[in-house]
């Protein structure tokens, strides 16, 4: 065995730190990216606060009647968009990310303290605990994406709310949800990124090292005797498993000491309230879109604490100097990747006018299949982009609050073959329809739910009625 030195080339994309920035910051809700730029403020004291008032941001304007008209760029047109509406829009608005900042004032520590005081407390969800340990992981840009996206996809309780075969449409991504899961299901807490409750058990169990024998009867107890678990019972699920009374017990004494809702010990982001960032109405037949920054600051570069690198002496100088474009750097990437959210978000947010306009003007019942490929198309960005931007993010329409996701929507075909696809959305709501309308006195099984879609027009499958009657949490017709 011979020892020797070789030379190989290979290409390798690097995952740094400030693309795995930009990736989390496109995914956070507003709340949490509020937190964020807390944290930054009170640990970077090259971040100040400018004397304008950081409220809202609103960008409003009226659909032009023609092409001809005075672009302003505090206006949004559904009517007659260009190639470069989504990229002049999104510019001009956000003016000034990168320019020279003027000098500091005296009150800027006082508006730093009142950002402070003002914001709410730095409480963790699961999600970015989560995305927090997929940054410290060793993977390729491709796995990141995808699990990324799975991550923001997860419930409170850090279970799956689709399939995650309909979370990843880049079908290059498609291989990598099973390592992608994997990987996830190694995080802290024990249990997430699992179906349900009952996976989630099992799951924690084999995290504990039960194998063997042993895991084989507890999965089984877990998924088919759950609900014989009580006092009383234990006899009949021993008979029925093949095992003693006293391994029953043991089993069962130690599924109590697993936790059914691994995500339950973490803030629950927004589920608990929704904070709309945009909002597109009806205004006369023209969608009005405004855009809003709660009450996130206008961050800028302090030019006192930068000039406190010139002229520098003395045996700590270049500590000194180096702390100090260190944190101006960090505090120039924090505010660059900030207005590229919210330049991101303004443009799908001018996309989905387009696309769902019927929706803004008629309502929920004409909401359209669209997918992500087609708003990244016009966003002219990847559709892994759009996917995280529309997480967690809610819009206000004239139809009530909806997640921006809401909008997105795989269609059904309609029985004559001529007419567009109907979103699954209208078919849930139809089917939610037909259940709680229901006045013959008879339960309505899938199937009849089903003959009574396909008479309107709309071709399903029994069990495509049955998988929206339980992600409606409706129960079945037995049940009912």
């Amino acid at each position: 065995m011979d020892l020797s030195l070789s030379q190989t080339q290979r290409q390798e994309q690097v995952l740094s730190a400030q693309m795995i920035q930009r990736m989390a910051l496109l995914a956070l809700p507003i709340t949490e990216l509020q937190q964020t730029i807390q944290k930054e403020v009170e640990e970077n004291p090259a971040i100040e606060i400018p004397e304008e008032d950081f409220g809202d941001l609103r960008t409003t304007g009226e659909v032009p009647a023609s092409s001809s008209s005075t672009k302003d760029p505090e206006s949004a047109n559904t009517d007659d968009f260009d190639s470069d509406d989504y990229e002049n829009y999104s510019d001009s608005i956000y003016e000034g990310a990168n320019r020279t900042l003027g000098d500091i004032d005296s009150d800027a520590s006082d508006r730093k303290s009142a950002f402070l005081e003002n914001s709410s407390a730095d409480e963790v969800t699961l999600q970015t605990y989560l995305l927090d340990q997929l940054g410290t992981s060793d993977v390729s840009p491709e796995l990141f994406e995808t699990a990324s996206i799975i991550i923001t996809s997860l419930d409170s309780n850090g279970f799956f709310t689709k399939p995650p075969v309909e979370l990843v449409e880049d079908s290059s991504l498609a291989p990598l949800i099973p390592v992608a899961i994997d990987l996830i299901q190694s995080f802290d807490p024990p249990g997430i990124c699992v179906p349900d409750f009952k996976e989630s058990l099992i799951l924690q169990a084999r995290r504990e090292g039960v194998h063997g024998t042993d895991m084989t009867n507890f999965t089984t107890l877990v998924r088919d005797y759950f609900m014989d678990l009580r006092p009383g019972r234990f006899p009949m699920v021993a008979k029925a498993m093949g095992i003693s009374e006293e391994d029953v017990q043991e089993y069962y004494d130690f599924l109590r000491t697993l936790s059914p809702f691994p995500g339950s010990e973490f803030a629950s982001g927004d589920n608990s309230y929704a904070v709309p960032e945009l909002s597109i109405h009806n205004d006369g037949g023209n969608l009005v879109l405004a855009m809003s920054k709660a009450n996130l600051p206008n961050i800028t570069i302090s030019s006192e604490f930068e000039a406190l690198a010139d002229g520098l002496k003395g045996p700590t100088a270049k500590e000194t100097s180096r702390y100090i474009t260190e944190s101006v750097n960090r505090a120039k990437l924090l505010i660059s990747q900030i207005e590229l959210r919210y330049s991101t978000l303004y443009k799908t947010a001018l996309a989905l006018m387009e696309l769902q306009r019927d929706f803004f003007l008629e309502g929920i019942s004409h909401l359209k299949p669209l997918t992500l490929k087609e708003v990244a198309e016009k966003v002219d960005v990847h559709e892994t982009t759009i996917s995280r931007i529309s997480q967690s993010k809610w819009i206000e329409t004239d139809w009530g609050l909806f997640q921006i996701k809401q909008l997105f929507s795989q269609g059904l075909k309609k029985t004559d073959n001529e007419s567009e696809d109907v979103s699954r959305t209208v078919v849930k709501q139809r089917i939610d329809s037909i259940i709680q309308s229901n006045n013959t006195g008879k339960r309505l099984s899938d199937q009849k739910i089903a003959d009574i879609l396909t008479a309107e027009g709309i071709q399903i499958a029994r069990r495509t009625v049955a998988k929206y009657r339980s992600e409606l949490n409706i129960d079945s017709s037995y049940d009912r």
